[in-house]
């Protein structure tokens, strides 16, 4: 008899929990062993139920990141962790790769897709959602050289990021130097280091994009 691979969901969100309740139900081969809306109750379910397979949330009730992966990384080296989340930004499909998560599927993905996910992992591959992967191409593809798949949002110092922001909400160059209280020309300066780091000169794009990595509201 085929043994049965143990599965751990973790999501803030009972719908969700249900939903991939729901899906794995379909397939025999796998058995939902525990399920948590919390990390650290994620955290220690992974450490007393060591299974085969975690499905987690990047955002969970009492975090938000890569820590609680890290930390059952950590204490379950045998468990396989795929992500099952909303949020497809740069910075957070970049973190996923660095910690080498076995999968990264989006919550909008098809059930269909997140069972092929879900299949991929307990045979030992890596699997990523068509909507990761064409951000994952962008990130492997930069910075060269430096053996990290680096966020563009990352290049960026606070103080940019801080003017980013204003700027993705409509304000225009002499708004936002009042508001942070600096002159017209350093703003001015920061915005073109900005443009030049991300490599965008528009901006409806540069819009688009802070809010594709979270920086504002969509």
């Amino acid at each position: 008899m085929t043994r049965k691979h143990s599965v751990l969901l973790a999501d803030g969100h009972p719908v969700a929990l249900a939903g991939l309740r729901a899906v794995l139900a379909r397939d025999p081969a796998f058995k939902v062993v525990g399920d948590s809306g919390t990390s650290e109750m994620a955290i220690r379910l992974a450490f007393r139920l060591k299974p085969d397979i975690i499905v987690i949330d990047f955002h969970l009730e009492d975090t938000c990141g890569f820590e609680p992966i890290r930390r059952i990384q950590d204490g379950h080296r045998e468990g396989r962790i795929l992500v099952f989340t909303a949020s497809i930004c740069d910075r957070d499909i970049g973190a996923a790769l660095e910690a080498r998560v076995e999968g990264y599927v989006s919550k909008d993905a098809p059930a269909a897709t997140i069972l092929a996910a879900i299949r991929s992992v307990a045979r030992g591959d890596v699997y990523y959602c068509s909507k990761v992967n064409a951000r994952v191409v962008d990130l492997q593809a930069r910075p060269k050289g430096s053996g990290r798949c680096v966020s563009r949002a990352a290049t960026l110092t606070p103080r940019e990021l801080e003017i980013l922001r204003y700027l993705a909400e409509g304000l225009a160059v002499k708004e936002v130097a009042n508001q942070l209280t600096l002159s017209t020309k350093t703003v001015d300066n920061h915005k073109r280091s900005i443009m030049n780091k991300l490599g965008i000169h528009d901006r409806v794009v540069l819009s688009r994009f802070a809010a594709r990595e979270g920086l504002v509201d969509p």
